[in-house]
Formats: C-alpha cells, structure tokens, sequence
C-alpha cells in the first residue's frame, strides 16, 4: 500500500499533490506507464518500498479491482449505529466500475468503525497514533482538496477550518494541525465528522457520475483509494493501541466459538527396519 504520510522525508510528495498540474502530471505518467518509477529523486525511496524494480503508484492499487477486495466481508454492527452506508447502490455495480470501487472503500472504512463508540474515536495515546475520527475526516478532505476543488470552479468548502484539521502532511495545501494534538480536538464530533464524510461522497458521485470529469481526474480518485486503504490499515493499528492502554481490555471484534474436535489417541506406527 502506498504511503503518503510518512513525515517530513516526502515532502517533495506533499508538494506534488499540493499542485494540481505536476500532480496531475506524475499520476497520470504512472497510469500509462507501468515501468516508470514511483517518485523521481527520492533518496528513501528504496527504503520505504524495498530494492529492485519499483512498482508505480497506481499498479500497487491494481489489486483494487480483483474480487477479493470487492468481495468486503460483513462486520458486526454496534447498536449506536455509528456508521451508514455511503452509497446505496454500489452492490449493482461492476468489479470493473471506479465508481464502485470508491463505494466500497469509503463504506469499509464506516464499516470499521461499527463496533465503536464514539468515546473510542477521539482517542490519540501517543504522537504516532491517530484518532480514527481523524482518520475518517482526512481520506474525504483528500478527496476534497485534490478532487472536488479542482473539478468543480465554483466549489465552496464544505467548512473551510476542516482543511488546517484534517491535513497531514502535504505542506503545499496549506498549513496543517500538528501531529501530537490530533487527540485534543473534540469537535467537530464523530457525528459531524461522518456527515462531513457524506457530504463529499454525495459531491463526489457527480463526478463519478460525468463522463469528461471522471476521464480527467480517474488517476487522483484511483490514488485517493489506495490512500484510503492505507488509512483503513491504520485505523485498525491504531485502536488497537488505544485498546491496549485500557485496563478494561475492550474488545474490538468478536471472535467466533471456534468447535472443538477430538483428538484421536497417538500411537506407536510399526514400519519394517532397513535403511530408508
């Protein structure tokens, strides 16, 4: 999974995605071209993906649309009814179709979410972990800033305050909340951080849905997926922190009663002597 916000050693990938035009430019040299490298002039590149051939950003997305990733299991639902599903009629959409891609990488995300309490999102034990109500609030201001922003001329933020909040680290979209206080920022609320989520994702169902925009801004959405992804994965690490410093020892899923089944006796197996 690609890694977008690493720190202050990619801010010359900041800088990219903060301008449209080179980041428009990059992305789309990697959509078409399959053995160009992931940034040009990284001295950590082989660090951060390993040595050898180097895979473009959007072939590591590939595996997008394989059915395994479309095939997202079904998870226990929290009687607070934290999470709703973001896009009603993605199931009738083919594995092939961005569109559904997107539907069902943001609904994950919610789906995530659904055996926590809104007490459990806002909680940052130290300066590496996120809050997972920030996690959310930041894939959609990624799509907000890099997609709805520049398709759409006349767009209004949907709260202008959201973009210093909910930025990481890509220094040439502006100024950015610092890291370690991520955690002492109560609103807005989990509530109002998930109709945020909802209102980009209704915005951006017009530009899925317009033929010449989607054609323009496919690669910003493919990478903006594969960013989500990444953040799914650290949502997941990032409770699991959390949960760690709760002397309660809450419980983030349920686990199935596992049957057990009976062990027959072990015995001695006679075999003829000889050199084997």
């Amino acid at each position: 999974m690609l890694a977008l916000d690493q720190g202050t050693n990619d801010n010359k990938t900041a800088e990219t995605i903060g301008k449209p035009g080179a980041f428009l430019s990059r992305i789309e040299s990697c959509w078409v071209g399959h053995n160009e490298t992931i940034i040009e002039d990284e001295p950590d590149k082989e660090d951060r993906l390993g040595s050898g051939n180097a895979e473009p950003i959007l072939s590591l997305a590939c595996s997008l649309f394989s059915s395994k990733v479309f095939a997202v299991p079904t998870l226990p639902i929290a009687s607070t009814g934290t999470a709703t599903r973001t896009c009603r009629n993605q199931l009738s959409k083919g594995p092939d179709d961005l569109d559904a891609a997107y539907c069902r990488v943001r609904e994950l995300s919610e789906s995530l979410c659904e055996t926590l309490q809104p007490e459990d999102c806002v909680v940052q034990t130290v300066p590496e972990v996120s809050p997972t109500k920030w996690h959310l609030a930041h894939t959609s201001w990624f799509f907000e800033t890099f997609v709805l922003k520049e398709a759409l001329s006349d767009y209004t933020p949907i709260n202008p305050q959201y973009a210093y909040l909910f930025n990481s680290y890509y220094n040439a979209a502006g100024k950015m909340h610092c890291r370690p206080k991520r955690g002492l920022i109560s609103r807005p609320t989990l509530s109002e951080t998930l109709d945020y989520r909802h209102g980009v994702d209704a915005l951006m169902e017009g530009i899925l849905e317009n033929e010449d925009l989607l054609k323009q801004f496919a690669p910003t959405i493919f990478l903006g997926i594969n960013h989500e992804q990444q953040h799914q994965e650290l949502m997941l690490t990032d409770i699991k922190h959390v949960f760690s410093e709760n002397p309660l020892r809450p419980i983030f899923r349920e686990r199935a009663e596992t049957m057990g089944s009976t062990v027959p006796p072990i015995g001695w197996v006679p075999f003829q002597a000889g050199v084997y």
